[in-house]
Formats: C-alpha cells, structure tokens, sequence
C-alpha cells in the first residue's frame, strides 16, 4: 500500500476482511499487537466520542515494532453522531504510519463524509460466484477484483470469455497509448468497464504533458454523462494513483481524488471538479 488513505470493507465478511488487511498491514496478528488499536460497540451500543478521543490520541506517536499503526473500527455504521464528528479531519490527514482500517455491512449506512474519505472494498465470501466463475491469480485476480469492487459480479460476464482479463488490459494499454485527451474523452461513454479503466490510466499519464484544452474536453466529457460518470472515473483514479509500479505519483493527488467523491455526492459542480482533479498534477 501507497498511502494512508483509509480502507473500507462492506458487505457480509467486511469484517473478517478488514482484520485480515490489519494483520497483512502488521505482518502478524493483531490481538495483543503493541501497535494496534480496535474500536467496536458492546452490545447493542454504540462507538462513542471517548473511544475515538482514546486512539486518537494513542495515533500521535510512531509505531513500536514495525512501518504501521492500525486502528481496526467497526461496524462503523454504529459510529455515534459525535464520535463520526471526532474522526472526520483525522481520517482526512492521516499521518504517514497510520492506517485506519473500518468496516461495515453496507455502504447506505455511512454517512457520505466517512465514505468518501476511504477506499471501499467490497468483501465476498469465499466460494462466491465472483471466486467461482474464474481461476485468476495475481496480478489478474487484483485486476478482477477491481472491477467486481465497483461494477458488481455482472462485470464477470465480459471477463470469463475470449481473452483473458490481463491480455485485454494490455492490449487496451498499448492501443490507447498516443491517445489524445480529444480521443479518450470520445471513447469514454462506449467503453465497456475494462476499457473505461485504460483510458483513466491513459489519462492520468498525459494529464501533465497535454495541452490544456484537452484536459479540459476530457473533463467536460465525463461530467457531461452524470455523476455516475464521474464517479467511475475517480474510482479507477484513485487505483492509478494507488497502484505500485505505473509512475511516481504524488501521494497528496490520492487525496485529492479520494476527497473528490464526497465533493461530489455533497451536489458540488462536477465538470469543475473534474477540471481541478484532473489539472492537480501539473501544478507539481
């Protein structure tokens, strides 16, 4: 992992998933874990403001043994109105060593302000028709799992014929290579999910070397088809800004776009947005 944005699991083992991701993170399980914390209800009650406070405070100081603090919250759907409140500006500025892992049945039980400021994950249990239907591995399996994070299991249907997942992403890479800003911006609202998430990674490569008006299409083009639109575009965004290998990349640009979501669903102008997005870079 790149960054210190937050980390979200939804859906019916959210939370095994999300221990499992703090183990990954502490290279070792986390129950006695001099450098994690864990925030849940008991009972039926909720996670209140005093329990934030607590590891807010425990999160000012460096990790004992390894690169990371964890503070593993959930489910987060039961965050009181006052602990939300508390926790806001820090899952917004998170130190580098710290890593806020939270979990949650589903995402219509977030406030839009928590969700916007993690990367959302979905969590599938194991013989799921998404594990089922392929024999991915690797780096294809990481690419699947993407696009099932934000399309669902009816994306699997384009992925279990012809070509495999990794072939056709490389193909789609290499064709949209000396792609214009005009050009990818003409594609964008025919392309089918795969091919959607090449040409953000096309776009994020030119953005800084394209002349302006082009950038400017692009985004006027994306928000021009709704906010769907846009938010598919920030999803597969915040992968390329994420992902390991492609270009060094400004952690802040991850922020940037992460933030942009909950911009976004707070009813914020998109094509503007979109405009400052994906303009973030050439001020670097």
């Amino acid at each position: 992992m790149t960054s210190s944005i937050p980390y979200l699991f939804l859906g019916a083992t959210a939370a095994q998933s999300a221990r499992e991701h703090a183990r990954r993170l502490l290279d070792g399980e986390p129950e006695g874990h001099v450098d994690f914390r864990e925030l849940n209800p008991e009972g039926e009650s909720q996670i209140g403001i005093d329990g934030v406070r607590e590891v807010l405070l425990w999160s000012r100081y460096a990790p004992v043994m390894g690169s990371w603090k964890v503070i593993l919250i959930g489910p987060a759907e039961k965050l009181s109105r006052e602990a939300t409140s508390a926790l806001l500006k820090s899952l917004e500025e998170v130190p580098c060593y710290l890593a806020f892992v939270l979990h949650a049945g589903g995402p219509e039980h977030l406030l839009d302000t928590i969700r916007s400021r993690c990367i959302a994950r979905w969590s599938r249990p194991a013989g799921s028709l998404a594990l089922e239907r392929g024999t991915w591995e690797g780096e294809e399996r990481a690419l699947v799992e993407e696009l099932l994070d934000y399309y669902g299991e009816d994306v699997l249907d384009q992925l279990t014929y012809g070509a495999g997942p990794l072939e056709l992403w490389h193909k789609y890479r290499a064709e949209l290579t000396e792609s214009s800003g005009a050009d990818l911006a003409n594609e964008w609202g025919q392309a089918d999910p795969l091919r959607r998430r090449a040409i953000v990674w096309s776009a994020a490569d030119m953005v800084r070397q394209a002349p302006l008006e082009e950038v400017l299409q692009l985004a006027k083009e994306v928000a021009g088809k709704g906010k769907g639109s846009c938010r598919c575009f920030l999803h597969h965004l915040l992968h390329y800004t994420l992902a390991e290998g492609t270009r060094p990349c400004d952690p802040r640009w991850a922020r940037k776009v992460s933030l942009a979501w909950g911009e976004l669903e707070a009813n914020a102008n998109a094509q503007l947005l979109m405009e400052v997005v994906l303009l973030w870079p050439r001020r670097t």
